[in-house]
């Protein structure tokens, strides 16, 4: 899973010395290589963007902390189906031609909010040049290629 801007999607469980925080980055692929994931289609349309699970863990999804609705919320990754992900660890993949073509990853469960109120989807800020950037529900951007995910195979 990477950005169109060729960023690796990364998830981080331990702080470090130079990331002091636990989640999703992205981070230039010379620095880690991307995670790989399984999206699993749903009957509703929608996709659970699957990690998998380390040593005999149970597979791990991949969504929006709470189920917020707030611009900058946490993504973060739970065992699927828990308390903290129940509502908001479906997506919609919305096909977008820029920056090469890709999805935005739009959270569900924010499907009943209109948007003109929120329009959001997961992604990185462009003003975010760290190496490690902290991936977020933010309001969608037209023309950011942080908000364009691409799944090789």
């Amino acid at each position: 899973m990477r950005t169109a801007d060729g960023r690796c999607v990364v998830e981080r469980r331990e702080e470090s010395q130079d990331v002091k925080a636990i989640g999703l980055f992205l981070t230039p692929c010379a620095t880690s290589e991307s995670d790989r994931v399984t999206l699993k289609e749903l009957d509703n349309g929608t996709y659970r963007v699957i990690f998998p699970g380390r040593q005999h863990e149970a597979r791990r999804c991949l969504g929006v902390y709470g189920a917020s609705i707030q611009d900058g919320m946490a993504v973060t990754i739970e065992y699927c189906g828990t308390q903290e992900l129940h509502e908001a660890e479906q997506f919609r993949l919305e096909r977008v031609d820029l920056h090469g073509g890709g999805f935005r990853l739009r959270p569900d469960h924010l499907r009943f909010v209109p948007k003109n109120q929120r329009d959001l989807c997961l992604g990185a800020p462009e003003a975010d040049h760290k190496e490690w950037a902290f991936v977020s529900q933010l309001e969608c951007s037209s023309d950011s290629p942080r908000q364009v995910f691409r799944f090789l195979k």
